[in-house]
Order: structure tokens, then C-alpha cells, then sequence
């Protein structure tokens, strides 16, 4: 039996299109305005600090040598720019205990994101944490619908 997968033009427009409602949507607006006062150079010890007020905080946890850490890394990265309001804080865990702790302590309570189609209990990395949800895997389109969900609840909270 064959696998039937939709064409990659079909595969590239849809990709395409979620990509770009970062950009249109308003949790993700350019003319949002950009409440990110935080320092980029924190420690690990405060990544549970309270964000400003219509403002999210995306942790990504990565290992140096992973294949698909290394994959989306960049995408990751290009949130924080693309997204007014998105810190994004990265944390080595392959190589530092504290921050594998920190990953541990950060789980609790949080509600579990799958791909769809997908339903997972895999640990590891890469795992994205944004808001009260987190992924484990590198489905970017997974990690912008988080990072939407969060920014609008942000923004909704504080009246933004």
C-alpha cells in the first residue's frame, strides 16, 4: 500500500500562507505595538519572570549537535524580529544540567501541543514553550500557531 501525499505545490502554498499570518494577523502586526523590554542576556534564573503586559516570552530548548534543532533554529530566531511583542530566549540543554532542569521545572502545568495528525509522548529536543503550551518537534507551523495563540491572549489580557 502507497502513501498519497498532496503535491508539493499544494504542500508550499499552505506553508506559504501560514508563514504569512504571522505577519497579517493581528497578534503578529507590524503595527502592534512593541511592549519587549526584557534583556536579551538574562540568566536561565529568570526565564519564569512575569513578560510585560501584552508581551510573550517563546523558550526554545535545543541541543548543539541535533539535526532538526539546527533545522528550525533560525526560524525560531527570526520570530522574535518578525513578531512584535515575542521574546525568544534559547537554552542549550545537551550540554548544561541547569538548563535541563529548568526545561523539567518549566513543563509542569503546561498543556501539551501535537502535530496534527500527530499524538506524541516523546521527550527531548528541539521543545518550544510559549505561553501555557509547549511542543516537542520541529513543525514550524506548530510553534507560529502557538506563538499567534499567545500573543492574542497576551494582547486580550492586557487590553492591548
Amino acid at each position: 500500500m502507497s502513501t498519497v501525499h498532496a503535491p508539493i505545490s499544494i504542500r508550499l502554498a499552505v506553508t506559504a500562507l501560514l508563514v504569512a499570518a504571522c505577519f497579517v494577523w493581528p497578534a503578529c502586526s507590524k503595527d502592534a505595538p512593541d511592549y519587549s523590554t526584557a534583556d536579551k542576556a538574562e540568566s536561565a534564573g529568570k526565564a519564569r519572570e512575569k513578560t510585560a503586559p501584552g508581551t510573550m516570552t517563546l523558550q526554545f530548548f535545543y541541543g548543539n549537535e541535533c539535526p532538526h534543532c539546527n533545522k528550525i533554529k533560525p526560524e525560531v530566531e527570526s520570530l522574535g524580529e518578525s513578531c512584535p511583542g515575542l521574546e525568544v530566549k534559547k537554552y542549550e540543554v545537551w550540554h548544561n544540567t541547569a538548563n535541563q532542569d529548568l526545561l523539567s521545572g518549566m513543563l509542569e502545568g503546561k498543556k501539551r501541543v501535537d502535530a496534527p495528525g500527530k499524538s506524541s509522548t516523546a521527550q527531548g529536543v528541539p521543545t518550544t514553550i510559549v505561553g501555557d503550551e509547549y511542543y516537542v518537534g520541529s513543525d514550524m507551523i506548530v510553534i507560529r500557531n502557538m506563538v499567534v495563540r499567545a500573543l492574542k491572549k497576551a494582547r486580550a489580557g492586557s487590553g492591548t
